[in-house]
C-alpha cells in the first residue's frame, strides 16, 4: 500500500468537511495537499469517473453524467454538477473547481496555515505565475503526453522546457528558501507539485522526458525536493506504477476526459484512436538526468507520513 492510499484509509471516516476526489487526478490532488497542509479534519470520498474494462485496468474514457450519478450515490453530483473532481461540501456549503476550492479553504479557514502570502505584491506574483503554470506548463504537458507524432512531441518538449525556464527565472533565490516565494510553502507549490510528480513518472515513462543538468533545472529539482519533504504533499503520493498505468489513455490518445477533449481542440492533437488501437508507444530514450535527490527526499517524506498514519490509526 502506498502512503497516499494509507492517507485515504485514515481519512475516509465521516466528517462535516467532505472532499470529493479521485486518487489519480492532479487537479484534485491540489486540494488534497491543501487539506493536509492546513491540517483540517476532512472526509475523503473517492469518486468513479471513468469506464473500467473487464481486466480492471484504468481508462480515461468518461462516463456520462447520468452514469456518474448512478455510480456515486454519495452526494458527488450534487456538489460537482459537471461531474468532475475536486469538490468540497463544508456542512452544506458546496464548491468545486480546484483553484476555487483552494481560495475557499483559505477564506473559510483563516486560522489554518494560509496558502497565499500576506504581502499584497507577493500574493499578486504567486497568482500571476500560478496562472502561467496553468496555461503554459500544464497545457503543454498534456500536448506532449497525447501527441502521437515525433515532430509534435519534439515541439511540445521544447515548449515545456521553455515554460519551465520562465517559471524558474522568477523563483526566489535559493538562499531565501527552496520554495517559489522562499520559505513559504503555498498556493504555487500546491498548484504545480502534482504535475512535477508526473514529470518524473508518467512523462518520463511514456515520452522519455527528463531535465537537463543545468543550473536552472537544478533549481527546479531543489524546489521539488523541498515539496517532497513536505508531509502534506507526501501524504497524497500514490504508487508510481498505478499512476503510470492510469495515464495510459492519454499516452495512446484514447482518452475522452474533459482535459483530453480540450487538449485536442486547442492544440491540434490527433483524434482518438480506436479502442482496439496498438499498445502504447513508449519512448526508449534514456534520461540524461534523473533527479536522484528527489527520490531520496521523497523516501524521507513518505516515512514521516507512515508515522502520521500510525498515529491516526491509534487514535481511531
Amino acid at each position: 500500500m502506498s502512503f497516499g492510499e494509507s492517507t485515504i484509509e485514515v481519512r475516509c471516516v465521516p466528517r462535516d468537511l467532505k472532499f470529493y476526489c479521485a486518487w489519480f487526478c492532479p487537479f484534485a490532488q491540489r486540494v488534497w495537499i491543501a487539506l493536509e497542509e492546513k491540517k483540517l479534519p476532512y472526509q475523503y470520498i473517492e469518486c468513479e469517473l471513468y469506464e473500467k474494462p473487464a481486466d480492471g485496468r484504468a481508462t480515461k474514457r468518461s462516463l456520462s453524467l447520468e452514469e456518474k450519478a448512478r455510480r456515486n450515490p454519495n452526494g458527488f453530483m450534487e456538489c460537482c454538477p459537471r461531474g468532475l473532481v475536486p469538490g468540497l461540501n463544508n456542512s452544506g456549503s458546496k464548491v468545486y473547481e480546484s483553484m476555487v476550492c483552494l481560495e475557499y479553504l483559505d477564506e473559510a479557514f483563516p486560522d489554518s496555515p494560509q496558502l497565499l502570502p500576506k504581502d499584497p505584491l507577493q500574493r499578486a506574483k504567486v497568482k500571476i505565475w500560478t496562472n502561467f503554470v496553468q496555461e503554459k506548463v500544464i497545457a503543454t504537458y498534456y500536448r506532449l503526453l497525447m501527441s502521437q507524432e515525433t515532430d509534435s512531441r519534439d515541439l511540445a518538449k521544447k515548449q515545456l522546457i521553455s515554460a519551465l525556464e520562465e517559471v524558474i527565472g522568477v523563483m526566489a533565490p535559493l538562499s531565501e528558501g527552496p520554495f517559489f516565494s522562499g520559505q513559504h510553502f503555498g498556493l504555487f507549490e500546491v498548484t504545480f507539485a502534482p504535475w512535477c510528480q508526473r514529470f518524473f513518472s508518467v512523462l518520463q515513462e511514456y515520452r522519455g522526458f527528463c531535465l537537463s543538468d543545468t543550473t536552472s533545472m537544478q533549481r527546479l529539482v531543489k524546489w521539488y525536493e523541498a515539496c517532497c519533504q513536505r508531509t502534506s504533499f507526501a501524504a497524497t503520493v500514490v504508487s508510481r506504477e498505478r499512476l503510470i498505468q492510469n495515464n495510459s489513455g492519454y499516452a495512446d490518445n484514447t482518452a475522452t476526459s474533459t482535459v483530453a477533449q480540450n487538449t485536442r481542440a486547442g492544440a491540434g492533437v490527433p483524434v482518438p484512436l480506436r479502442k482496439d488501437s496498438p499498445s502504447i508507444n513508449k519512448s526508449t530514450q534514456a534520461p540524461s538526468f534523473i533527479p536522484a535527490v528527489v527520490l531520496s527526499a521523497a523516501v524521507g517524506a513518505l516515512l514521516s507520513v507512515f508515522a502520521m498514519t500510525l498515529t491516526h490509526r491509534s487514535r481511531g
